[in-house]
């Protein structure tokens, strides 16, 4: 009995230690690879549809269908949208799985797609929401 008790005090211990060792100072500046973004004012982060029906035919809009196939995009898709692969944001790095490329590769593809930092984006995928919130999450 007093072995045990002395074990999950050890373990205790070992495990307060470690996590006093693991917070963040406050004052770190990290500073991501990142691209200039332009804030557009006035503009919700999350869109239902019926605002999507209300500015479709905004100038700037760009519609990403994102995460599908490009048979199923052909098949159909929201009027005015464009086909973002989803490797535009999946990379294997160092033999990881789906880390996020190089900044280069994903302007790369949005700019293909026809997508700049002047466009207000609505991305949408046919997963629930899972593969455009990575979209998103990686802009």
């Amino acid at each position: 009995m007093k072995k045990n008790i002395a074990l999950i005090g050890l373990i205790l211990s070992v495990f307060l230690l470690f996590s006093s060792c693991t917070t963040t100072p406050q004052n770190i500046n990290y500073q991501p690879e990142s691209i200039h973004v332009n804030k557009v004012p006035d503009n919700p982060l999350l869109v239902e549809t019926g605002w999507l029906a209300g500015n479709i035919n905004t100038s700037k809009l760009r519609i990403i269908d994102y995460g599908r196939g490009v048979a199923d995009y052909q098949a159909g898709h929201i009027s005015g949208a464009v086909f973002v692969d989803r490797k535009a944001v999946w990379d294997d790095s160092n033999g990881i799985a789906g880390m996020l490329p190089p900044v280069k590769t994903m302007t790369e593809a949005l700019e293909k797609a026809g997508i700049s930092n002047d466009n207000m984006v609505v991305i949408y995928d046919d997963a629930g929401g899972l593969w455009a919130a990575r979209l998103f999450w990686a802009l």
